[in-house]
């Protein structure tokens, strides 16, 4: 018998070793035809007897060697999609297998850890799959973009922003765009992964950049969400409560916030103006005195949503109110006539919002999809404006005092094509309506009633051509608006501007991609800029629109390439601008008073490289990234400057170890070219510490706790030079806060759709300061 089992066993090795090797090829793909990268592929013998592995490539390309004539079956999975499972008879030779499709699952692991491949490359976008400490530290959707600290990607969670290569960045939830607030109160225990489409995405084909959180799907059940921000030295803070309540195939959801600031502010800015007369040169020097700030805000919307296998509707309402009042003393002396004064600039501002959106997307046959939107709004807008002097004599006394009464209607409706094709091409097109009536009605002491009715018309189209191969993604876009705009003193005047774009990014291999951008943009003026209301800003200045302004005109090239290693990501980006008919401002003296105005015609150039670098100093514990800048510009509007900057412009680090975790920014200082004047901003610090335990997440941090903040600006024309230095008041600077969030979820797991309850507050009102 022993002898028996032994030849056996001698004669299986022996085919074993003569057994011929052939090899499975095939592709991961999703239910669009988009290969999957970072797929993982384990083959089985047997179902049981595991013989080999392999990870997909960026186009969701893979190979595996496996011995001929035998069964095997496949298993292929990748995080956030359902399992696949192929099964081959009788492989005899080299097999290419027909492509795995991967359907986007509602299933989180809770105790998933990713240690590897977090980041994948694939031409058009990357898939970041956020770690567990990486969500368990975040309050909200911007901290966890901010924990990654992804090198091309500059995020601000303190004021909600995010940017790449100076652009601003789309965020949506499921492939839904969504506003600052769905953003911040976003539970990071739902995200199943992130797409960053670096180079924006055909679903959008205005967006220069989308960031898409996908997220776990709930059956039904809903959450309520408590959050507060409140200063520590100041009476500042922020309250809110959200919540969203499921039932089959509907939601409801609801978000009430409130807002207020009130303190006294300390003594914080002087200014020098100078006055030239053909004559003389009237000198003046003002110092601020104690300032009382009192802002309040309050937020409200209520939505539904529905969602049909391939049809998603929902309606969105909304209603914000906000009052500011700020009262502003300040100390005045005229050098040349030896004469003092204090003034009073005070100020009140009004707004009263609601507003309504719809919004229905179906996905029609042969992958086309078609998504219609319209939000309608309403503003009641007052602008009140003090302004008083006392002389040493009261019969001198000489005061400014105005009122602008707005009502500003806003309409807005756009409809997106999208039609994808088996030669992994896409085609978008979106075309909008946008129309803005506003009636204004403004009061003065010093002159008549002015009234005016301003009607601003727009129309958009945006065409996005994609192109995909295995390692290339090229993306063509085309974008133009035609406006119009009139009112009841001016001629009607009409533009036309537009804007291509041409991308491209190579995907050399999954470490390494090189990316070219190329563009050119017309941009119609603000539509508060291009009217000739007059406000008073004291007896010797003014501030006027004007109506002849021109379209800005841009160019741009952009070349970046990217290296990412286990513990380095290295990222050097050089681009070079120009700008023609840029806008900026000017003063002119007209009789005896000084007109500050608007004009087009200034050019602008910069050169920017910068080497963005990302270093894993301790794996899952503490990141550090960091951005070298050296920068280049060149003005040119009534005077020629020039600014060289060479400088490391931000540091950052994130810490997380167990339930705490740190986070540390630093903004070397820098110079900012704005209408016509230069401002130069010392060095900035944010840090904060953060504690977490269960659905409570605690937070504590400051901004400039080591130093006062300074801002110095000079603006210089041929009749008019002011300079000032800007002492921001502690209590503005020195913020100290904490923050505090509690989430309390209940039923069983559904996915959410919030309705973008964005920021729909619109004014043409030309303030006075």
């Amino acid at each position: 018998m022993k002898t028996s089992i032994l030849i056996s066993f001698l004669w299986l090795s022996v085919i074993n070793i003569y057994a011929k090797d052939v090899t499975l090829k095939g592709r991961v793909i999703d239910i669009n035809n988009n290969g999957i990268g970072g797929a993982t592929i384990q083959c089985f013998h047997h179902d049981s007897i595991f013989i080999s592995g392999s990870v997909s490539n960026n186009d969701g390309g893979f190979n595996i060697k496996v011995q001929e004539n035998k069964n095997y079956m496949l298993a292929v999975t990748c995080i956030g999609y359902k399992e696949n499972i192929a099964y081959l008879k009788h492989v005899g030779s080299d097999t290419k297998i027909e492509n795995i499709v991967l359907e986007e699952t509602s299933v989180k692991l809770d105790d998933v850890t990713v240690t590897a491949q977090q980041v994948v490359h694939t031409p058009d976008k990357l898939i970041i799959y956020p770690t567990k400490k990486q969500l368990q530290h975040s309050m909200g959707g911007y901290e966890v973009l901010y924990n990654l600290l992804l090198p091309q990607l500059d995020v601000d969670p303190f004021n909600k922003k995010v940017t790449t290569r100076n652009r601003e960045v789309t965020l949506c939830i499921n492939g839904r765009k969504v506003n600052e607030s769905e953003v911040q109160n976003l539970n990071p225990d739902d995200i199943l992964r992130i797409n960053f489409y670096d180079i924006g995405t055909p679903a959008y084909p205005d967006a220069d950049a989308v960031i898409d959180y996908i997220l776990v799907q709930h059956e039904k059940g809903g959450s309520v969400t408590l959050n507060s921000e409140q200063h520590l030295n100041r009476a500042t803070g922020d309250y809110n409560s959200t919540g969203q309540f499921f039932k089959k195939k509907s939601e409801f959801s609801y978000s009430i916030s409130s807002l207020f600031d009130h303190q006294e502010l300390n003594p914080g800015s002087n200014e020098l103006i100078q006055f030239i007369y053909p004559d003389k040169t009237l000198t003046r020097k003002t110092t601020s005195l104690s300032t009382g700030k009192h802002n309040y805000a309050y937020k409200s919307y209520i939505n539904y949503t529905y969602r049909g296998d391939k049809t998603l509707f929902y309606t969105s309402l909304r209603y914000n109110q906000s009052k500011a009042k700020t009262d502003n003393y300040q100390y005045q002396q005229y050098e040349d006539e030896n004469s003092e004064n204090i003034f009073r600039d005070y100020t009140i501002t009004s707004n009263l919002n609601p507003a309504i959106e719809l919004f229905y997307d179906r996905k029609l046959n042969h992958k086309q999809s078609l998504m219609f939107s319209l939000l309608s709004s309403y503003n009641h807008n007052e602008y009140s404006y003090q302004y008083s002097e006392t002389y040493p004599h009261p019969e001198e006394k000489d005061d400014i005092e105005s009122m602008t009464k707005e009502k500003y209607f806003l309409m807005k409706a756009q409809m997106t094509y999208v039609k994808a094709f088996n030669n992994k091409g896409t085609l978008s097109a979106m075309l909008e309506y946008e129309q803005n009536n506003t009636y204004k009605k403004q009061y003065s002491d010093k002159a008549t009633t002015n009234k005016d009715y301003l009607l601003y018309s727009q129309f958009p189209l945006n065409v996005v051509y994609q192109q995909k191969t295995k390692n290339i993604s090229l993306m063509l876009k085309w974008g133009s608006r035609y406006n119009i705009r009139k009112n009841k003193n001016e001629a009607t005047i009409r533009n036309f501007s537009f804007h291509p774009d041409l991308t491209l990014n190579y995907q050399i291999n999954d470490n390494q991609n090189i990316y070219l951008f190329g563009t050119y943009s017309e941009t119609p003026q603000q539509i508060t800029w291009l009217t000739k209301t007059e406000q008073e800003i004291d007896y010797l200045q003014v501030r006027r629109g004007n109506p002849h302004l021109k379209n800005i005109k841009y160019m741009e090239f952009a070349l970046a390439y990217a290296f990412n290693w286990k513990w380095l990501t290295v990222r050097p980006y050089i681009s070079h601008s120009l700008l023609y008919d840029a806008l900026y401002e000017t003063v002119f003296r007209e009789n005896e008073v000084f007109v500050h105005s608007y004009y087009t015609g200034g050019t602008e150039r910069n050169f920017i490289p910068i080497l963005g670098l990302r270093f894993k100093l301790i794996p899952q514990i503490l990141t550090m990234k960091m951005d070298i800048s050296y920068a280049k510009r060149w003005f040119t509007t009534w005077q020629k400057v020039s600014l060289t900057t060479w400088e490391m412009s931000n540091i950052g680090l994130v810490f997380m170890y167990k339930d705490f975790m740190a986070t540390a920014n630093v903004q070397a200082p820098r110079k900012n070219w704005g209408l016509g004047d230069l401002t130069k901003v010392p060095w900035t610090y944010r840090f904060n510490v953060g504690y977490n335990y269960h659905n409570l997440h605690l937070q504590i941090g400051s901004q400039n706790p080591f130093s006062r903040l300074k801002m110095n600006r000079v603006f210089d024309t041929p009749e008019y030079r002011s300079e000032s230095n800007i002492y921001i008041p502690k209590l503005e600077d020195h913020v100290f806060y904490l923050k505090a969030s509690y989430r309390f979820n209940f039923g069983k797991q559904h996915e959410f759709f919030n309705v973008p309850a964005g920021n729909t507050n619109k004014s043409a009102i030309l303030k006075a300061h």
